[in-house]
């Protein structure tokens, strides 16, 4: 189970991929501000009806959630604090691809998830191989995925030498170290649809 932002879901609805992420995660949850985001106010584009017929299969649930004043008083508004407040609400990862909202979901605790390391993570889990999965991260900066050219090295780095190990098994109790990719001042995210607030859209950021 994962909480997903809005703009993982638009672009990995643009190239077709969008089902990669019941593979990896199983329940995708949303909640009523992003689904309104994707959906409501996007009929026509990119992610409105992969999402919705997501929700239709039952693999993608929207939740009604109600953001905490202390969360608009740090400045995320709307689907941001939203996603944050469902994310520590159900003890979930956060998919995302906004280094402001990341910055302030840490503080909350929240483990963010950003769309490249979700495809590491794809192929350390074995959903799609190495090649395929450097495909995908071809395809969504075709897309327009904007990542800095050193954070991509390391992403098809980590993608390749991901595909050379066998999935390891952590006993109960332990945690797997996983390598921290450059951090969010590294690179960019860039989506092409329009926002109801700029604040969603001028610090929009990818670091992982």
């Amino acid at each position: 189970m994962i909480v997903a932002d809005a703009s993982p879901l638009i672009h990995l609805s643009k190239i077709g991929r969008l089902g990669l992420l019941k593979r990896l995660y199983g329940t995708i949850l949303i909640p009523n501000g992003v689904w309104d985001e994707v959906v409501t106010q996007a009929k026509g584009r990119p992610g409105a009806s992969e999402v919705e017929r997501g929700h239709a299969e039952g693999w993608i649930k929207t939740v009604r959630v109600v953001v905490p004043k202390a969360l608009e008083t740090e400045g995320a508004f709307g689907a941001d604090g939203e996603v944050i407040a469902l994310a520590e609400n159900r003890q979930a990862l956060l998919l995302l691809n906004d280094r402001a909202v990341a910055a302030i979901a840490r503080t909350h605790g929240v483990r963010v998830v950003w769309l490249t390391r979700a495809l590491v993570e794809a192929v350390e889990k074995k959903v799609v191989s190495s090649e395929e999965a450097s495909l995908i991260l071809r395809e969504l900066v075709r897309a327009g995925l904007r990542v800095r050219s050193e954070v991509l090295a390391e992403v098809f780095h980590l993608i390749e030498d991901r595909g050379k190990k066998k999935p390891s098994r952590v006993r109960s109790g332990q945690k797997r170290g996983r390598e921290t990719l450059p951090d969010a001042g590294e690179a960019t995210f860039g989506a092409d649809r329009g926002r109801v607030k700029p604040f969603r859209e001028k610090d929009r950021g990818e670091d992982r």
